[in-house]
């Protein structure tokens, strides 16, 4: 009892703690720092892509509706306050031109509204980044892969397997 009765005296101290997501998520520094020229990133996000009709990247900077805030910081892209009120610090993440981003987000939703999933390769090059040591000028081409309904493929499953894999309701549209 008195063992439990120090240990309740000393002080607290929350943290937050996290793998290497609230970083970087997805790795995709590290894979530049080794040299890779071809990436492909898995891009398993909670946030739905928005189509042009919501948001338009060419006219407006992204909210955290519009995009999941992974990828944005890349391009030195702010959504909201991240890394002022969330574990996550994505704000030394940038290593590719801020006004590459609305390029790539428009190719995105360009792949979405086709209808066969967001897969979208893009030559990208690199801007300094001193935090991580990445050198500017570094020509890369990433295939990102923002996970997503493919709503051609789902239309041509069977009917029975479409109703066990075919999100209900107009608002599953992603």
């Amino acid at each position: 009892a008195a063992r439990a009765a120090a240990a309740a005296a000393l002080p607290v101290t929350l943290v937050q703690l996290g793998d290497g997501g609230d970083e970087v998520s997805p790795h995709l520094i590290g894979l530049i720092l080794r040299g890779a020229t071809r990436i492909v990133a898995f891009c398993n996000f909670a946030v739905p892509l928005q189509l042009p009709s919501r948001w338009n990247p060419l006219q407006r900077g992204p909210t955290s509706l519009d995009i999941d805030d992974d990828i944005p910081p890349f391009f030195g892209v702010v959504i909201d306050d991240w890394g002022e009120r969330s574990a996550y610090d994505f704000r030394r993440n940038q290593v590719f031109r801020t006004e590459d981003f609305p390029v790539v987000v428009s190719a995105m939703q360009k792949a979405q509204a086709s209808g066969r999933g967001i897969v979208v390769t893009t030559p990208l090059v690199t801007v300094d980044n001193p935090w991580w040591g990445v050198k500017g000028g570094f020509c890369v081409n990433v295939t990102w892969v923002y996970v997503s309904r493919a709503l051609q493929w789902e239309a041509r499953l069977p009917p029975a397997v479409r109703a066990l894999v075919v999100p209900p309701g107009a608002g599953a549209r992603d």
